[in-house]
């Protein structure tokens, strides 16, 4: 998959390459832009992803840079997210009247920057072909909908314990393929709770029947002797 683009327009350098640094630590590549008028050429021929974008810049400020890409069909659909010192409520509300996305009021922490750009990139996921969000698994007539954390057999609802659940969502991920148990312990393990092959066992026959009892599946859990499980 490639490496999500984002355009950052400052006339700070150091923000910039600050930026910069930490993009290429989150897995993203950074698009630099140092006015309001390099920023719409480079949208333009780059297509980023998303754009960070300051409100004081030299020339076009950010006000008038986000009027524009927001008016442009070709670059309207991409997320905005403001940056900037001022704090006062109206240059909030102007921003986000240009069409911006969201709004980051400097200084701000580098992991809550970052996690409003993954809320605003997963907003932009089309939804799978079948009408299922793109982090859902799909084994049979099992669906698992990770973000509710819910899961449906034949489109009926089945209430699993978080370990049952956990180690639904393992065997799911890989179909086909054998999860050794030794693996299922260590996932059940956490927050110091004891874990042994025999409590997988415990969980495996109550997730078989919370599961199969709903109707004729056409997938099983199969148990491969001396090694662990698999869907």
């Amino acid at each position: 998959m490639e490496p999500k683009r984002i355009l950052v327009v400052d006339d700070e350098v150091y923000m910039v390459e600050l930026l910069a640094m930490s993009m290429k630590n989150y897995g993203y590549v950074c698009i630099p832009a140092y006015s309001g008028e390099e920023a719409l050429e480079l949208a333009a021929s780059r297509r980023p992803d998303i754009i960070l974008l300051d409100l004081m810049l030299p020339g076009i400020d950010g006000i008038e840079t986000c009027r524009r890409l927001k008016q442009d069909p070709g670059l309207s659909a991409i997320p905005v997210i403001m940056l900037t010192a001022k704090s006062q409520e109206a240059d909030k509300v102007m921003g986000l009247g240009m069409g911006a996305d969201d709004y980051v009021t400097k200084p701000f922490g580098i992991g809550e920057l970052f996690a409003r750009i993954g809320v605003a990139l997963r907003r932009l996921q089309p939804p799978a072909a079948n009408g299922h969000s793109p982090d859902d698994l799909c084994v049979g007539d099992i669906q698992i909908d990770r973000e509710a954390r819910q899961v449906l057999v034949d489109g009926m609802p089945v209430h699993l314990t978080l370990s049952e659940y956990r180690l639904l969502v393992m065997m799911a991920q890989r179909p086909g393929c054998v999860v050794e148990r030794a693996a299922m312990c260590r996932a059940l393990s956490g927050g110091g709770k004891p874990c042994t092959g025999r409590t997988v066992d415990v969980h495996i026959r109550n997730l078989r029947k919370k599961l199969f009892d709903q109707g004729e599946s056409t997938h099983h859990i199969e148990t491969v002797r001396g090694v662990g499980y698999r869907m």
